[in-house]
């Protein structure tokens, strides 16, 4: 048992903190009984720890939270060791004001290939107060896709089901021109609030397979998505439940067929 039990600093990207940091301070939360928690990350996303009392939930600088676009894994392209080791002092240095007795750190690895086991972490659902009202389809172009790909798989979409298609995800996902969240003018602020929220009232997801493919099946919801890289099988194999679809396949017009199907069942 513990009496204090702090994690972080996080500085890396929304695909680390969700698979991996968040799920790993879940499954310690769940695993050993602590009277206090404690965690330090992205002024935008503290939303994700929704079980930590608000007053416990410390944002880090909010200019890294917004280089959106430089967070690599765990790690942030403009924030060196030496950046890091100073987060992590004035990160201690707060706890200590707030607490008098010994607080236990989980300290997180400042490596590029550092990740916990997964069966070190625990994956529950992501809440959100953010609402829209439903009745769409949901297309998130992952950036891993080739842009061309996307392209005409967008195009077949609009062509089938007109505006109800919707373009959805964060600045690392391709259409950001049509996509309906880049748009909002306090974006920096709930962007990632707003996805969760066009994902829960989606009719059905299509994606890549990959990341966004784990976080609706995460959220329970209905996501199709094709493959051609098998190093994705990481997502693929802890996807739960029925409703989803996996086909292997870049055709664009097999793609579309398979999703129709897919909708109908």
């Amino acid at each position: 048992m513990f009496d204090v039990a702090a994690f972080g600093p996080f500085v890396g990207d929304w695909k680390y903190e969700t698979f991996v940091f968040r799920p790993y301070i879940k499954w310690v939360s769940e695993t050993i009984s602590i009277d206090k928690l404690y965690v330090s990350s992205h002024t935008n996303r503290l939303f994700l720890y929704d079980w930590i009392d608000k007053d416990n939930r410390i944002p880090i600088y909010e200019d890294v939270s917004r280089d959106e676009i430089l967070q690599n894994g765990s790690l942030h392209k403009n924030v060196t060791r030496s950046d890091y080791n100073l987060f992590v002092k004035l990160y201690k240095e707060e706890l200590s004001k707030r607490c008098s007795c010994y607080i236990n750190y989980f300290p997180l690895n400042y490596t590029n290939f550092f990740q916990y086991p997964l069966y070190c972490r625990l994956f529950s659902k992501i809440y959100t107060n953010k609402k829209n009202e439903g009745g769409y389809y949901l297309f998130i172009p992952d950036e891993m896709e080739d842009i061309m790909i996307i392209n005409e798989i967008y195009n077949l979409l609009t062509k089938e089901y007109g505006n109800d298609i919707i373009v959805c995800g964060d600045m690392k996902t391709r259409l950001g021109e049509k996509n309906v969240v880049l748009s909002k003018k306090d974006y920096f602020e709930n962007g990632y609030q707003y996805i969760l929220s066009y994902i829960n009232n989606a009719k059905a997801v299509i994606c890549p397979m990959g990341f966004w493919t784990f976080l609706v099946n995460l959220q329970g919801k209905p996501v199709f998505s094709w493959v051609t890289n098998k190093g994705n099988t990481v997502y693929r194999n802890i996807l739960s439940g029925k409703e989803y679809n996996i086909i292997q396949t870049n055709n664009p017009n097999i793609i579309i067929k398979g999703f129709n199907e897919f909708i109908k069942m």
